[in-house]
């Protein structure tokens, strides 16, 4: 394989890279807008003299698991955004210093987001899952 097509696939997995940064990009960003919505309508829609201690214990683990997937989907949504694309700025600047002192062209740079962003982004699945399972027990026990 020649320089030019190998230059020509790094460029290619560099694009792809990026595009499917955005969507997990843009679906953090859609996750915390469901789960923000869905705790403020309710927390405006409880009635504080709800029936059995059941329902107020629902109601709290719900509130709590939602409260903790909109942070965590807020830390990973940072990691995925913004520290990303700090160390794609550093990468950069360290191969075009690197590519000038060899008198070189500059190769693709890549990059992936740091473990721990991904740890925050499962917690986000994980909370979200059990405040659905949460959510859903809280609607039975209110409707019986």
């Amino acid at each position: 394989m020649d320089q030019n097509t190998l230059y020509e696939n790094q460029k290619i997995d560099a694009e792809l890279a990026y595009k499917l940064m955005d969507g997990k990009i843009s679906w953090l960003q859609h996750i915390m807008l469901v789960c923000s919505a869905v705790l403020g309508l309710l927390a405006g829609l409880h009635s504080l003299s709800s029936g059995c201690t059941y329902v107020k214990y629902a109601f709290v683990a719900t509130i709590i698991l939602l409260a903790i997937a909109t942070l965590t989907a807020g830390v990973a949504l940072y990691g995925n955004q913004v520290a990303f694309r700090i160390d794609i700025r550093t990468k950069f600047r360290k191969e075009l210093e690197v590519a000038k002192k060899q008198q070189r062209e500059m190769n693709i740079i890549t990059t992936r987001p740091k473990k721990i962003y991904k740890c925050f982004e499962r917690i986000c699945y994980v909370c979200l899952v059990l405040a659905i399972i949460s959510l859903v027990t809280y609607s039975l026990l209110l409707a019986f």
